[in-house]
């Protein structure tokens, strides 16, 4: 079985406007161990990084806009990379095993590169300043249907939030979109109405408060 830092071929395909699914053929399993994602936009020359790193396949990649197309592929990590990356000061032996080797040569391992893909508009147009569009991964993921499950979760990071000193009233956080896996999510914060009698919190502070309400969320920001 070949790592999954050398797949080929590696597929990949939109699970929403800002998320792409990478995968081996149908069917087809490897071996986990730590790589990077790197995707090049259609018509360009340079492979740029993702901030996120991977195990095993497939994974979705979040907060990419590739609506003119971008190509994908995988790059297995050493420890140092690994760590860097994770922000890690001291690697486990179970770490260790999971790190790929590297060719002959030194380089790393490298996966096969995927075609064109494109993901489709976000169904609403990103709010303008103050108001802000946040990204977000969930552990768990949404329970099906996923727009249900983005609405019904928006209600609880509401309720979540709110409280005697510190209201959210519903028309401040938006839901605006769920992948297909209903694991990436993105939703939008705006600032309070002027004509609102209560004053809730400004849209930083409600950022901040969701960070910490949310620590199994990864978030990404547009």
């Amino acid at each position: 079985m070949s790592w999954c830092a050398q797949v080929a071929p590696l597929l990949a395909h939109a699970t929403s406007s800002a998320s792409v699914q990478l995968q081996p053929s149908y069917g087809t399993a490897c071996r986990a161990a730590a790589f990077e994602v790197l995707h090049q936009l259609d018509g360009a020359t340079e492979w740029l990084r993702h901030d996120q790193v991977g195990w095993s396949l497939p994974i979705e990649v979040g907060s990419l806009h590739c609506g003119g197309g971008c190509r994908f592929k995988l790059r297995g990590m050493n420890a140092t990379s690994y760590a860097r990356r994770a922000r890690l000061f001291n690697l486990s032996a179970e770490h260790h095993r999971m790190l790929p080797p590297s060719h002959a040569n030194g380089t790393p391992l490298e996966s096969a590169t995927t075609g064109i893909v494109t993901t489709p508009p976000p169904p609403v147009e990103a709010p303008h300043p103050p108001a802000v569009r946040l990204e977000l991964f969930l552990q768990p993921r949404l329970a099906p249907p996923f727009n249900l499950g983005l609405t019904r979760y928006v209600e609880g990071l509401i309720s979540q939030l709110t409280s005697p000193h510190f209201l959210v009233t519903r028309n401040r956080i938006v839901p605006i979109e769920a992948s297909a896996t209903g694991s990436f999510i993105i939703i939008d914060l705006h600032p309070e109405n002027i004509f609102t009698a209560t004053s809730g919190p400004d849209v930083s502070r409600l950022v901040q408060r969701i960070a910490v309400r949310q620590p199994s969320s990864v978030y990404l920001f547009y």
